[in-house]
């Protein structure tokens, strides 16, 4: 408690050293003159005295309330530039095409190398240039692990799919809704190897005919 106030104090001493000076210096002058003042104007002359000093103070804690204000407003300015920075930042990701680019690629076959293999769907919510380059890319990778792609269709018309994503997700991972809790074994492990290259999935389920037993479908959504 007494470290705080007297960082608070020093604080205040750096901030505002022209008021601290003056109360100060007015202060001594008013100790020295006191006893000294005499006659029937005296009371008056310390009456005024009296009201500098609180003058002065009061000087001081509107000087604190202001650099409370100031500090408040610094801090909202700095999570203002944060937040335009994220957003900014965000608002070029979504101007970037979404692809599986090379590496991606490379890495997503290595993890899936010895895992096991299962019949996959591919589809997309649209047939934007993005979103065929963007199952275009991942069908590459599956194709290229190993995997057998038995469809491959444009789902402009379905509605068994939530939008949007939940937060941070890219894909959807869709099950048969028999097998949703747990989906079957081979899903799991190209969640793990999207993830791996940082393409999040989520998962959601669906009935036939869109999607049989112990089937995927890799579902590509409309870019936001």
């Amino acid at each position: 408690m007494v470290c705080s106030f007297a960082s608070a104090s020093l604080a205040f001493v750096k901030a505002h050293p022209g008021i601290v000076l003056v109360l100060i210096g007015v202060a001594g002058e008013i100790v020295l003159e006191w006893k000294k003042t005499q006659g029937k104007l005296a009371w008056l002359k310390k009456s005024f005295w009296i009201l500098l000093i609180l003058g002065l103070v009061l000087e001081f804690f509107e000087a604190t309330k202001s650099d409370r204000d100031i500090a408040v407003l610094n801090r909202q300015a700095a999570e203002l530039v944060h937040s335009n920075l994220v957003l900014s930042l965000e608002l070029e990701k979504l101007k970037q095409p979404r692809i599986m680019n090379v590496e991606q690629k490379m890495a997503f076959m290595k993890s899936l190398h010895d895992a096991i293999k299962g019949p996959i769907r591919l589809g997309a919510k649209d047939a934007s240039p993005d979103s065929v380059g963007f199952m275009d890319s991942i069908q590459d990778a599956l194709t290229n692990a190993g995997y057998t792609i038995i469809s491959r269709m444009d789902y402009r018309e379905a509605d068994f799919v939530p939008a949007p994503l939940p937060a941070g997700c890219d894909i959807w991972l869709i099950v048969n809704q028999s097998q949703m809790y747990p989906p079957p074994m081979f899903s799991k492990e190209i969640e793990k190897a999207l993830k791996s290259v940082g393409i999040v999935p989520a998962w959601t389920y669906a009935n036939s005919p869109m999607v049989n037993s112990n089937e995927l479908l890799v579902f590509v959504p409309n870019k936001l």
